[in-house]
């Protein structure tokens, strides 16, 4: 039997009410936000007018399919197929109108693979079938049903280039009276390593690969390369063997313990991810982590998508609070820690059913490790501060307004990142708040329990 690791979360904080947001997407917070994100936002307009011109009542926003270079497209490339609906469908939340709003249900996927375990949108029939089901509205509104039939559907494709450079964006919509796919906008963008890592893409930044005082774009280019070098040639068809060791071992030994003994990290037969033995339900588990430079380094440990500093969901990779570990230092992460003086200890706990649907995870789960150094790019690895579409809400608990969700997205953009040196034992923590200036260097995934 699979088994997963427990999740410790905390609720986001409120922030004082918004008068009147109007066209939001205008406007900046302090998260980053990437290519894709910019993307959708200039594609906006004509998002919204193929809304308008339908007088659509009810979006409904669906997974995206993910296709690289002339590989078959598919619903599960590590977390970008969900993250591209939840990006549109915040996008239309932010952008929508408290006067007379659209009711739009960005998780409308998952509701769906609830109430049918086939769903999908690959076939005329899948995507009509679509439309008998009832779907919860994620905010109350007065006079009108919590749960209600959609209209019509958003979802779209992402297209990565075979050299892993380029991604393109097709945003598709499709309604009840016309089922088949009509595109409604696109855009292309350079890759990025938020990308990378949505992909679950192991990589890491090579010198070899680096135009110098290129910056951020240049670290992006010299990242894609590389994932270009492990994908297509590493065990994918090509005559080079696949990496050994994940990514981030040039910076870090990272070791995994269930119930004091150490796992093996083994390959996969995907070069990008990585292998875990699967833990037994209730083993306790813990990392071991050593710094195997002489100056500072900076990590980031993502178990199933959450934070274990801070339990922080939803944000770009350099966003998020880190880990500081001092030159040729050991330490030890016995779980996830919400505060300076918690630890919520990992421990394994069984998986429940999961779907045979397209709009379903397939039954796997994952730690993302993301190094951060100092490297040799000259210019600043944090661009502008912009709207970030990635920031996840809680789409279990129905909102009590549009402006209450609006606001709480806004919220969960103005998150602080924090870097914190590792203290404490298994029952206390006690981390040390400091500063530290790197560039996102390299990212390994390691895939446990399920589907590998």
């Amino acid at each position: 039997m699979s088994a997963r690791l427990s999740l410790m979360r905390l609720s986001a904080a409120r922030v004082a009410a918004v008068a009147a947001l109007g066209f939001v997407l205008a406007l900046t917070g302090s998260a980053r936000a990437n290519e894709i994100d910019e993307g959708l936002r200039k594609q906006s307009s004509k998002i919204n007018k193929a809304i308008k011109e339908g007088k659509y009542a009810n979006v409904g926003v669906l997974r995206f399919k993910v296709q690289q270079g002339a590989k078959e497209a598919t619903f599960h490339f590590g977390d970008l197929n969900k993250l591209m609906a939840t990006r549109l469908g915040n996008m239309l939340i932010l952008g929508n109108s408290l006067k007379t709003p659209i009711g739009v249900i960005p998780d409308a996927a998952d509701q769906a693979a609830k109430a049918d375990k086939t769903a999908s949108w690959r076939t005329d029939a899948d995507r009509k079938k679509l439309f008998t089901h009832d779907y919860v509205r994620p905010w109350r509104e007065d006079g009108k049903p919590d749960r209600v039939k959609v209209d019509a559907f958003l979802t779209g494709e992402v297209q990565v280039s075979k050299d892993f450079q380029t991604t393109r964006v097709v945003v598709y919509l499709f309604d009840k009276k016309d089922s088949s796919l009509r595109e409604v906008a696109s855009f292309e963008k350079p890759m990025e390593r938020s990308t990378l890592t949505d992909m679950d893409i192991s990589f890491k930044v090579e010198k070899k690969n680096l135009k110098k005082g290129s910056g951020a774009a240049g670290l992006d280019l010299a990242a894609a390369q590389n994932a270009s070098e492990v994908m297509n040639q590493g065990g994918n068809g090509g005559g080079t063997q696949p990496p050994t060791t994940p990514p981030y071992t040039d910076w870090l030994d990272f070791q995994i313990f269930y119930d004091d003994m150490q796992q093996q990290i083994a390959t996969g037969d995907n070069a990008a991810l990585f292998k875990l033995p699967t833990p037994n339900p209730n083993q306790k588990i813990y990392f071991k982590v050593t710094n195997k430079k002489q100056e500072r380094i900076a990590i980031v440990i993502l178990v199933n998508g959450v934070n274990t500093l801070g339990d922080e969901m939803g944000r770009e990779k350099e966003q998020f609070s880190r880990w500081v570990l001092e030159g040729g230092k050991t330490y030890a992460i016995y779980g996830f820690y919400p505060k300076e003086t918690v630890v919520k200890p990992f421990i394994a706990k069984a998986p429940s059913d999961v779907s045979a649907s397209d709009f379903v995870d397939a039954e796997k789960y994952k730690i993302q490790i993301h190094v951060f150094a100092k490297g040799d790019a000259t210019a600043s690895d944090t661009p502008k501060a912009a709207m970030n579409f990635r920031s996840n809400t809680n789409n279990t608990v129905q909102a009590n307004s549009l402006n209450d969700m609006q606001v709480g997205l806004l919220s969960n953009n103005k998150g602080e990142k924090r870097n914190l040196i590792v203290g404490g034992g298994p029952e206390t923590a006690n981390l040390e708040l400091t500063t530290f200036e790197g560039t996102h260097q390299a990212t390994g995934v390691l895939v446990y329990g399920g589907q590998q």
